[in-house]
């Protein structure tokens, strides 16, 4: 009998920059599997997050499937008028965890929102 072990790390994958829609963002992948980001377990407004890719990725075994929590930041939208589109507010940002689940299992929870490319925050590249 024998036993094979495959050992993999979660990893962030970049785009091609000449993607437009996805320069300066990252996926997660574990192995073979690409992971998404649902509303249902980082909130509304998934375009405000900002995944901090210096930061190791942690696997959570919470659910019936493989998930995974990534340190980020999110845009805060406290002093911005509810019917205000555009102003001069300087740009503040929350410490928060993102959770990612399996991109085959999105959807199969609750209904929401869903993103597989994140905007990356490079913690030790901004905070110099």
């Amino acid at each position: 009998r024998y036993e094979v072990q495959f050992v993999s790390e979660p990893r962030f994958v970049r785009a091609n920059p000449k993607v437009r829609a996805d320069e300066g963002k990252v996926c997660v992948m574990w192995g073979p599997l690409v992971y998404t980001v649902e509303e249902t377990d980082n909130g509304e407004n998934l375009q405000a997050l900002y995944i901090d890719t210096a930061k190791p990725v942690k696997k959570s075994e919470k659910e019936e499937f493989p998930m995974l929590i990534a340190a980020g930041k999110r845009i805060c939208e406290s002093g911005w008028g509810e019917e205000e589109l555009y102003g001069s507010h300087p740009l503040e940002f929350a410490e928060t965890e993102i959770t990612l689940v399996p991109y085959a299992y999105w959807g199969n929870r609750e209904n929401g929102e869903m993103a597989v490319w994140l905007k990356e925050y490079l913690s030790d590249r901004n905070n110099k």
